[in-house]
C-alpha cells in the first residue's frame, strides 16, 4: 500500500511539474523573461489596471513592461494610478503607450519627475510620426519632466490634466484632439501644441516660455486664457474659430494670431509685445477687445477680411491696420474708428 501510495505522489508532483507556466516570469529571470499563455492571466481579462511606483519598478505592468521606467501599456483598456510616480532618471519616460484605445486615469495623483534631462511624462508610440493612438488621459498631474509632460498622438483626449514646470512643451497632441479643463503653466516650450482639426477649451496656458496655445489649421478654440508667455498667446493655422479667450501679457508675440479665414469673436489681447489680434485674409473679427499693445490693435494680412463691434485703445502703432472692411462699429480711443 505504501509503494502504491508513493508512487501516486510521485506521478502527482511529476504532473506539476510539467505544467507550462503561466502569467510572470520570475523576478530572477527579468533579463531573459519570456510570457506564456499570458492572454490568461486574470489581471487582464477584466477590470482596471492599478499603476503605482511599487509596480512600475517591479514591472510586468502589461505583457511587455519591464522592471522600472517607463511603465509600458500595451494592451487596450483602462489603467488608473494608485500613487505618484516619481522619476530620478533624467532620459526616461514615465509612462509609453504603445497601444491604441487607452484610457490612463491619474486619479489626482502626479507624475513626478527629476526637473531635467528629456524624459517625457506621458508618451503615445502608436506609428510614425504620430499614429491614430484614441488615448484618453484625465484627472492628474504631470510635472518636472525634462521633456514634453504630455506627448499622446493623433485622435486623443486631455481632461483635467496639468502639466507644470517641464523641460519641453506642456501637452502635445495631433491631429483631431481634444483638449478640455486642463492647464499647461511655466513650461519651458510652449504651453499646449495640437495638430489640425483640434478642440482647445476652458484651458490656461500660461508663463510658458514659447507660445501658450499653438495649434494647427480647422481648430475651435474657446474660452481659454493664454497669458504671460514668453513668445506670443494663441497661435493657430488656417480655417480655425477663436473665440472668448483672454490672451495678454505675452511679451514676444501677438495676443491671439490666426491664419487665413479664421474666425475671431470675443477675445480680449491686452498689454501684448507685438499686436493684439493679428489675422490672414479672408478672416472675421468681431467683440474683441484690444488695448495697449506693442504695436497694432487689430492688425489684418492680405484682403477680404471684415470688422465689427471691437474695442481698440492705446496701442502703440495703429489701432486697426490693414486692408480689411468695417461691418459695423467699432471704437478706437474713446470713440468711433475712422
Amino acid at each position: 500500500m505504501r509503494n502504491v501510495m508513493r508512487m501516486v505522489l510521485l506521478a502527482i508532483l511529476a504532473m506539476v511539474l510539467l505544467i507550462p507556466a503561466t502569467g510572470y516570469a520570475d523576478d530572477d529571470d527579468d533579463k531573459n523573461f519570456k510570457y506564456k499563455n499570458f492572454k490568461y492571466y486574470k489581471h487582464f481579462k477584466t477590470g482596471v489596471v492599478e499603476i503605482n511606483q511599487w509596480k512600475a519598478l517591479k514591472g510586468r505592468v502589461t505583457p511587455s513592461d519591464r522592471r522600472g521606467f517607463p511603465v509600458t501599456i500595451d494592451t487596450p483598456g483602462s489603467y488608473r494610478l494608485t500613487s505618484n510616480l516619481t522619476l530620478t532618471l533624467r532620459r526616461v519616460d514615465a509612462i509609453e503607450i504603445t497601444a491604441v484605445n487607452v484610457t490612463l486615469d491619474l486619479n489626482g495623483f502626479s507624475i513626478i519627475g527629476p526637473g531635467t534631462g528629456r524624459g517625457v511624462g506621458i508618451r503615445a508610440i502608436t506609428g510614425p510620426p504620430a499614429g491614430e493612438s484614441n488615448v484618453n488621459v484625465i484627472n492628474g498631474s504631470v510635472v518636472n519632466m525634462g521633456g514634453d509632460g504630455l506627448q499622446i498622438g493623433v485622435a486623443a483626449q486631455v481632461n483635467y490634466v496639468n502639466a507644470l514646470r517641464n523641460g519641453g512643451n506642456g501637452i502635445v497632441t495631433f491631429g483631431g484632439s481634444n483638449i478640455t479643463n486642463s492647464i499647461a503653466n511655466r513650461n519651458s516650450g510652449s504651453g499646449i501644441v495640437t495638430g489640425d482639426g483640434c478642440t482647445v477649451t476652458v484651458s490656461k496656458a500660461n508663463n510658458n516660455g514659447g507660445n501658450g496655445i499653438d495649434t494647427g489649421s480647422r481648430c475651435t478654440i474657446t474660452n481659454n486664457t493664454a497669458n504671460s508667455n514668453g513668445g506670443g498667446g494663441i497661435y493657430a493655422s488656417d480655417d480655425s474659430v477663436i473665440s472668448g479667450n483672454s490672451a495678454s501679457y505675452n511679451s514676444y508675440g501677438d495676443g491671439i494670431y490666426a491664419e487665413a479665414r479664421s474666425t475671431m469673436n470675443g477675445n480680449a489681447a491686452n498689454y501684448n509685445g507685438r499686436h493684439g489680434i493679428r489675422v490672414g485674409p479672408r478672416s472675421s473679427a468681431i467683440g474683441n477687445v484690444a488695448n495697449i499693445n506693442g504695436s497694432d490693435g487689430l492688425h489684418f494680412i492680405g484682403r477680404g477680411s471684415g470688422y465689427s463691434n471691437n474695442i481698440l485703445n492705446g496701442n502703440y502703432g495703429s489701432n486697426v491696420w490693414g486692408n480689411a472692411t468695417k461691418m459695423g462699429k467699432n471704437i478706437c480711443g474713446g470713440s468711433l474708428c475712422p
